[in-house]
């Protein structure tokens, strides 16, 4: 083969890692990519008149040019005004389910796209009483997902090797975003 057939190869070879390197790096961890809106009023409650939960209907909106899987999401209420408030003092008000389906994860929500999710808040609370209110919520996006996935294999099947401490300890990301109300 000759010399300049090689060195073209090669730069198209380069080219096409440094490709796929680049859409790793920015698709890899993106920094609070969902935004929570609560669409309607006040719904049904769960479980009837005399359920302790209330529905409401809540938009995901994916900020992100990444598709993200959203693992578990948990409304807490607004933050006191003191701020010597322990993270523990602060307990969830309620749950975030899909409509029709229990699944895991909970949603995947393509890049700048949407999804309709329920949040189920405590029948004491209004949404008055929850302007500053946050969501905390737990995301991966699907190239992180499958680097997971292959680590946590590979530890499995080599596990005689002793190199768990060649990897990282990969988890879901945890974000915090405040919800938004009509």
């Amino acid at each position: 083969m000759f010399r300049r057939p090689k060195v073209i190869l090669f730069c198209i070879l380069m080219a096409i890692v440094c490709l796929v390197m680049v859409h790793l790096y920015l698709n890899w961890r993106p920094a609070n990519p969902l935004r929570f809106r609560i669409t309607a009023p006040r719904s049904v409650p769960s479980g009837g008149e005399g359920a302790r939960m209330v529905d409401y209907p809540v938009t995901v909106e994916n900020t992100s040019s990444a598709t993200i899987r959203l693992i578990m999401a948990i409304p807490f209420p607004p933050k006191e005004k003191d701020g010597d408030e322990d993270e523990y003092d602060n307990p969830s008000i309620g749950e975030v389910r899909p409509p029709h389906r229990s699944a895991e994860p909970l949603a995947i929500i393509p890049p700048h796209g949407t999804c309709e999710l329920i949040v189920s808040l405590v029948r004491d609370r209004s949404p008055e009483d929850l302007k500053g209110a946050t969501m905390r919520y737990f995301t991966v996006t699907p190239s992180r997902a499958a680097f997971i996935r292959a680590v946590v294999r590979f530890q499995r099947d080599f596990a005689y090797l002793k190199i768990n401490t060649l990897f990282p300890d990969e988890s879901f990301d945890m974000h915090e975003a405040h919800i938004q109300f009509p």
